[in-house]
């Protein structure tokens, strides 16, 4: 999607969690600043959705069964260089911070993250912050 009114994001889901996906993907697309919103929850088509939807920002789950979010990371941004990588986590530790910043990710997201907070979020990652939410950043300082 990337576009050049960086004001307009385009975002794409990927966790197995259909339920969690259809809630995102309505909320999010009923938010100003966002263009688009789609998801997938076959980790083994996100990479080729990535290719196809050309998202400025994805929200990846990192317990994905069959395979863990932090190894699609690379493979997304060897995919679409300017898109954003967010992990979502209903679990957060310092180290898969760690490893999801050195990966490449452009933050780290709890799935229970207050919905009025995520669009922008999102739209924070997609000009190039790295984006923690008040969880992690708790975790991050604590630990």
């Amino acid at each position: 999607m990337s576009t050049t009114d960086t004001t307009l994001v385009g975002v794409l889901i990927v966790d197995d969690n259909a339920l969690l996906c259809s809630k995102l993907e309505r909320w999010l697309a009923q938010q100003p600043g966002i263009a688009w919103v789609h998801h997938q929850t076959d980790w083994q088509l996100a990479t080729a959705d990535v290719r196809a939807r050309r998202p400025d920002v994805v929200l990846l789950d990192i317990n994905i069964p069959g395979t863990s979010g932090l190894s699609l990371i690379q493979p997304i941004l060897e995919t679409s260089p300017e898109a954003r990588v967010l992990m979502l986590s209903g679990l957060i530790t310092r180290p898969q911070i760690e490893q999801a910043l050195d990966l490449g990710a452009s933050g780290y997201l709890v799935k229970d993250q207050d919905s009025r907070d995520l669009a922008s979020m999102v739209q924070r990652a997609a000009r190039g912050e790295i984006v923690l939410c008040p969880v992690s950043l708790a975790v991050w300082a604590r630990e």
